[in-house]
């Protein structure tokens, strides 16, 4: 294998790993370090205590960092690998710039942008929604392509698409819920932003492990992967 493989290989499984420990830790710190009420979204715990709990900036900022660096250095083949990265370099920046709206906040202007609560919430949603509809499509439209037609596809390549297809459906139903949920759909108390921000970070890491072959079991047999 090259090196540029085993480096592609290496970032998407660090990605992997830092979007499924984020909201682990951030939770963890928010409730057992500092004894705060559960959250009503991950992005919530940035706000509190005017950022005590800062885990999640500082994450979604290496996402954004790393998603551009894939789009940079990684995104030889195909144009669609290269905009879509660059996209959610775009969104998870915004989301780690500008925090979400939270009863925890004190000034009346927030952020890296220094913009008024409603504005940096419209701004951190919208970021979310760019940011993971992104990398929805990158799952779907880039990660099942093959030069080879399907029946010549190696059978692993095949059960991997079936997963990337499962997880990015899934990911689309839960950003679908987080939408829902923003145009106040639900009632309060229903946690539907905590909950599917909970669902986005787990799929994906689960997808970007898969295509990073963190998983032996989905690995071709041959030495040829398509």
């Amino acid at each position: 294998m090259s090196a540029e493989k085993l480096k592609r290989r290496f970032q998407l499984n660090f990605m992997a790993v830092l979007a499924f420990l984020m909201p682990l830790l951030v939770i963890v710190i928010a409730r057992f370090r500092y004894g705060l009420p559960y959250p009503a979204s991950i992005s919530e715990t940035a706000t509190i205590i005017e950022g005590t709990v800062s885990i999640l900036p500082y994450g979604m900022g290496a996402l954004a960092l790393f998603s551009l660096n894939y789009a940079i250095n990684f995104a030889h083949d195909y144009w669609l690998d290269r905009v879509l990265p660059t996209l959610m370099f775009l969104g998870f920046t915004l989301v780690a710039a500008q925090p979400c709206a939270s009863p925890y906040l004190t000034s009346d202007r927030v952020g890296w942008f220094s913009l008024t609560q409603e504005a940096s919430n419209l701004v951190h949603c919208i970021g979310a929604v760019g940011g993971f509809g992104s990398a929805i499509l990158w799952v779907l439209c880039c990660w099942t392509r093959s030069d080879l037609p399907k029946a010549k596809q190696t059978f692993m390549k095949r059960v991997r698409n079936s997963v990337y297809g499962t997880l990015g459906c899934l990911m689309i139903a839960s950003l679908f819920i987080f939408v829902l949920d923003w145009i106040g759909v639900f009632y309060d108390g229903f946690e539907a932003v905590m909950n599917t921000e909970w669902a986005l970070c787990a799929l994906f890491a689960l997808a970007l492990a898969t295509k990073g072959e963190m998983f032996k079991f989905l690995r071709d047999k041959k030495a040829q992967r398509s």
